[in-house]
């Protein structure tokens, strides 16, 4: 069963086991303004409640996949009689809005799967980079722009880029607000794959298919396991591991996994 619903922006599309968000502006390069950044914290907060979803798919109509915060919107002039905003007006509407996304966007227990064509910059780096399978269309450029714009880094991307891709490339990124091509990403490490502009959707599909096929609590518990462990040491992490594997091998999943390696056969997993 397909329920969807479309307004001021995205397109949220409930698709059996799978959930489709798509960013809807490319009249503005798909900017995430205040009605689209709602929209994206509701749908991700229903559907990290939800039983039936599996994976979630993310993607934008247009020749870009999201160049980052509507600043337009974001700077119109405040309430007061001389139409500036009030005093910390930036960081109580960043911690409201941007950062509260990039948080649950790290926090989501199901996988995500993104497809980026053309640019994804500033917030829409960070969602694109934070997402669990990046499937890059040749045209596809990443871009931190603050410090090239005047001001610095959000959007969680000092603390992102140096654990993807290394202090020396982040420092380029992040100092230098240089784009970084599809290729170089590739090569980065930054995406999982690259694929032919005409080919973007159909590569989407296939990665989001094999995590609606997936163990759905075993890869949930290994994302957690992996973004927990970022920070800790090994210790820690051996600690994790043994806590998550308790859990996962009480599902119906794993006796399922078990059952079809015993009978040879591919695993039909349930979610559950």
């Amino acid at each position: 069963m397909s329920v969807s619903a479309e307004e001021d922006g995205l397109e949220v599309v409930k698709d059996g086991a799978v959930l489709r968000l798509t960013l809807a502006r490319p009249q503005a390069g798909n900017a995430i303004n205040n009605a689209v950044m709602s929209g994206l914290l509701a749908a991700l907060d229903d559907a990290s409640r939800s039983d039936e979803l599996r994976v979630i798919a993310l993607t934008a109509r247009g020749r870009n996949f999201c160049t980052g915060v509507d600043l337009a919107e974001a700077n119109a002039p405040g309430a007061r009689s001389d139409g500036r905003p009030r005093a910390g007006h930036i960081q109580r509407r960043i911690g409201l809005g941007a950062h509260r996304l990039v948080r649950t966007f790290a926090d989501l227990q199901l996988p995500v799967v993104v497809g980026v064509r053309g640019w994804a910059a500033g917030l829409g780096n960070t969602l694109a980079l934070l997402s669990d399978y990046i499937v890059a269309s040749e045209t596809a450029q990443f871009w931190a722009p603050f410090v090239g714009r005047g001001f610095t880094p959000d959007s969680g991307s000092t603390y992102l880029l140096p654990r993807l891709i290394g202090l020396p490339r982040a420092k380029e990124m992040l100092l230098l607000a240089r784009p970084v091509d599809a290729v170089r990403a590739e090569r980065w490490g930054m995406v999982t794959e690259l694929a032919p502009d005409a080919e973007l959707e159909e590569r989407v599909e296939q990665a989001v298919g094999e995590f609606a096929r997936a163990a759905t609590a075993s890869v949930a518990l290994a994302k957690a396991l992996v973004h927990r462990n970022l920070d800790g040491d090994l210790s820690q992490a051996l600690a994790q591991e043994a806590l998550t594997e308790e859990t996962s091998l009480r599902s119906a999943d794993f006796k399922e996994g078990i059952a079809s390696l015993r009978e040879k056969r591919d695993p039909g997993y349930t979610g559950l």
